[in-house]
């Protein structure tokens, strides 16, 4: 037979006491061995005194208060299973609190709290050198981003990415504002006809193309007018002039600069009356470079040196007071020659300064360094800034007395005009 209920045990004990069944017998009938039998039987006989123990009534009370004690422990277990709605942090607190008084497996399975966290201890990672240095140069350079002061810390030392250094500056009140776009207020003049010559170009060599434009910075005095020009490879700038009048000869001082260092092959600007007058003109035909202008009113089309002047003007000259010509000459002569030039990182030229990929790039000769190569690949063909989906230009109607006035020695449709033409 199977296993044996405690009522069917005293029932074979009782029936061998009685003498109605020898011992063997009521093994041999029930299957059960004797050394089974005997062992019930002293346990029968050990524990027949507690018949005459407690009253019923006794064990009805005691019944009762075990049963109002469970009730008591469920509406608490409920209470304390109503906490789970707590956030994670505040239930936390309560384990921490109550961990002293009961075990810690038991608080976090009532309180729905996962052990992990209550031993984990964040590691002390202090960020306050980086942090101050972040802030030295957010106030030295405060128009600058996240990638370019990324840049700049790595460059000193420090193992960060660009994404802490985003968060860093997020926490600290340090990200630049994004530039909200305003509308053209103002139109180049100048005649239509005027070749541009980097539209399907290519970049080859260090002084295939030379770009220029025009600016301002106010003084003290009243403003001051800045020429500008610049290798559009490297982006380097080769030549600054700033001076009271906005004049060829400020422009012609820019370039009598930038040719000292050098003579380029096709020179860029817009069609403004400096770029576009006698004398300035026949310096760069002198020299043999080809000309080429920007069409009217597309100043996308002359948007590397725009953007130059956009970094002059946000990151140095509005940053600024300047009581006299002279002191904003000397100031933006630091920036030009020394910040732009050496010290700012580009991040058209892989984050290198103009001076540092241009001697990377001239270390490879005729062929380009890896990151040279890199560079150019992903500028790719000029072409892609000039593209067919862009507005056209407004059309002006000009007499032949002004055009002849605004560029003497360029013909529109013809090309230079011949001596006698000139005379």
């Amino acid at each position: 037979m199977g296993k044996w209920t405690a009522k069917e045990k005293a029932r074979i004990v009782l029936e061998v006491l009685s003498g109605g069944r020898t011992v063997t017998d009521a093994c041999r009938t029930y299957g059960v061995s004797e050394s089974v039998y005997y062992r019930w039987q002293r346990k029968f006989l050990d524990d027949a005194h507690l018949v005459f123990g407690a009253t019923c009534k006794e064990q009805e009370a005691r019944i009762h208060e075990l049963e109002r004690l469970v009730g008591q422990m469920a509406l608490e277990l409920e209470v304390l299973k109503n906490l789970q709605h707590l956030p994670a942090k505040e239930r936390r607190g309560l384990v921490n609190a109550l961990r002293g008084s009961y075990p810690l497996c038991l608080l976090a399975r009532v309180l729905d709290v996962p052990r992990s966290s209550l031993y984990y201890r964040k590691k002390a990672r202090s960020d306050e050198p980086l942090r101050e240095r972040l802030r030295v140069l957010a106030r030295t350079w405060p128009r600058y981003g996240y990638r370019r002061l990324g840049v700049l810390l790595r460059g000193e030392g420090f193992s960060v990415g660009d994404k802490k250094v985003r968060a860093l500056m997020r926490q600290e009140g340090l990200l630049v504002p994004r530039q909200v776009a305003k509308p053209r207020t103002t139109l180049s003049l100048g005649e239509a006809g005027i070749p541009n010559r980097l539209k399907g170009f290519r970049l080859t060599r260090v002084n295939q193309v030379w770009v220029a434009d025009l600016s301002y910075a106010r003084t003290g005095e009243g403003f001051a007018y800045l020429a500008l020009v610049m290798n559009l490879l490297t982006r380097r700038v080769v030549g600054f002039a700033l001076g009271p009048r906005i004049t060829e000869h400020l422009t012609l001082s820019a370039l009598d600069m930038a040719l000292e260092g050098g003579r380029p092959e096709i020179h860029h600007s817009d069609q403004g009356v400096q770029y576009t007058s006698r004398r300035y003109v026949a310096r760069l035909l002198e020299l043999g470079v080809a000309l080429s202008y920007a069409g009217v009113g597309r100043a996308w089309e002359n948007g590397h040196v725009e953007r130059l002047i956009r970094t002059v003007k946000e990151e140095w000259v509005d940053l600024r007071e300047y009581g006299s010509l002279a002191e904003a000459r000397a100031s933006i002569e630091s920036l030009v020659l020394d910040v732009y030039n050496r010290k700012r990182p580009h991040s058209a030229l892989g984050y290198l300064t103009p001076e540092a990929f241009a001697e990377k790039f001239s270390e490879g000769g005729e062929g380009l360094t890896e990151i040279g190569r890199k560079v150019v690949q992903n500028r790719g063909a000029l072409h892609n800034l000039f593209h067919t989906g862009l507005p056209k230009a407004r059309k002006t109607c000009r007499p032949k007395a002004y055009l002849l006035w605004r560029c003497p020695l360029w013909h529109p449709a013809r090309g230079p005009y011949s001596a006698s033409e000139q005379a």
